[in-house]
């Protein structure tokens, strides 16, 4: 009897653990499809996207959701090379199954450029030394290494004739570090109107106050807002006298400018620009001398639905070869208050405000600045 009772137990043992073996057949299983290849810095990535390259069942083989699956350790999608992920897969069990995932991040997207809206502008008889800054254009890859850029930049065809007047095409290329090239066309117009060139220093002007990635060479913002400009003394060099260059560190533009003992930095947030709305400058020359332009320039701004006039001085100086801004009254200052006032017609008459007239923030560069 007690043998009999000895084997029924040992059947009912054996019972219960085949029944604990069926509800729990086994772990999930994760299995690593292929190895993934990620683009680096690419703007709109996340973990979601490794789940292509793996697959996570429970043992009766449904696919896990995605909240059973976590990833142990961050893809940094920043750095070229190669890292492992692990993964985890939890079933509703608490069993679990980890398995390393190999990670490839590569750089094969074509560094990007934006060329000046307007072409630059020589006086025929000007020597410029043409770079890809002092021609208005931004570059920027997808490590917004845009000093790099500007390093590997050239010109295909430096062919312009800057003794006869006409629109000239410059073919140029740059490359980022990884390989990848872009090739684009400038358009550079030589001229013989002086208002022509006046017209586009004011120009110059106007992008330099935005902060414009056409011309300076930005640096990712902190958190104080303040973004680092590499090439200011050579910018400012290319296009201003040293007068000049005073002037306009004492206009609007010192509001968004900080100057250290080393350092130049640019205040992304908005600053408030003079009182009224600027709207154009009009050239009109007055005096030429071998190596000094000066016109009129009248500068009209609405200021509480009338528009308010003012007429000052705009010079431009001949400094090794380059016509450079010598003197002018900064329009984004504001009308002076004894400006001549004239009513506007009608609101709809108004003239638009140039797309560049009022300071806006600057460009940051993720891209980008790309």
């Amino acid at each position: 009897m007690m043998r009999k009772t000895g084997v029924l137990a040992l059947c009912v043992l054996l019972l219960g653990g085949c029944a604990r073996r069926v509800e729990n057949p086994g772990p999930p299983q994760i299995t690593i499809l292929e190895d993934a290849v990620i683009e680096v810095n690419q703007p709109d990535f996340s973990e979601d996207m490794l789940r292509a390259y793996f697959k996570a069942v429970d043992s009766q083989g449904n696919e896990l959701p995605a909240e059973n699956v976590v990833f142990l350790n961050n893809a940094n999608n920043s750095l070229l090379g190669t890292s492992y992920i692990k993964i985890k897969a939890v079933d509703k069990n608490g069993y679990y199954d980890v398995k390393t995932l190999k990670v490839t991040t590569v750089d094969h997207t074509a560094p990007t450029y934006v060329l000046p809206v307007q072409p630059p502008v020589f006086l025929t008889g000007e020597a410029p030394e043409l770079t890809a800054k002092t021609a208005g254009i931004l570059l920027q890859d997808n490590f917004n290494r845009e000093s790099t850029l500007v390093k590997n930049f050239r010109w295909l065809i430096s062919d312009v004739d800057y003794a006869t007047p006409g629109t000239y095409s410059l073919p140029g290329r740059f490359q980022d570090s990884s390989g990848n090239a872009v090739e684009f066309t400038l358009s550079v117009k030589v001229s013989e109107d002086p208002v022509e060139k006046a017209q586009a220093c004011l120009e110059l002007i106007l992008e330099l106050c935005q902060g414009s990635a056409n011309y300076f060479i930005l640096d990712a913002a902190g958190e104080d807002q303040q973004v680092e400009i590499q090439n200011y003394d050579a910018i400012l060099d290319a296009f201003f006298t040293a007068e000049g260059r005073r002037i306009l560190e004492a206009s609007t533009f010192a509001q968004r400018v900080i100057i250290t003992d080393d350092t130049v930095s640019w205040i992304g947030a908005q600053t408030p620009a003079g009182d009224g709305q600027y709207i154009k400058t009009s050239f009109t020359l007055v005096k030429q001398d071998e190596d000094q332009l000066t016109f009129d320039a009248t500068s009209a701004w609405q200021v509480q639905g009338q528009m308010v006039e003012e007429t000052s001085e705009f010079i431009l100086k001949k400094e090794q070869g380059m016509w450079k801004i010598d003197s002018f009254v900064n329009p984004l200052d504001g009308p002076p208050a004894n400006s001549k006032t004239t009513p506007s017609p009608s609101p709809r008459s108004t003239t638009s405000p140039l797309p560049s007239a009022s300071p806006q923030p600057a460009p940051s560069a993720s891209p980008k600045i790309g």
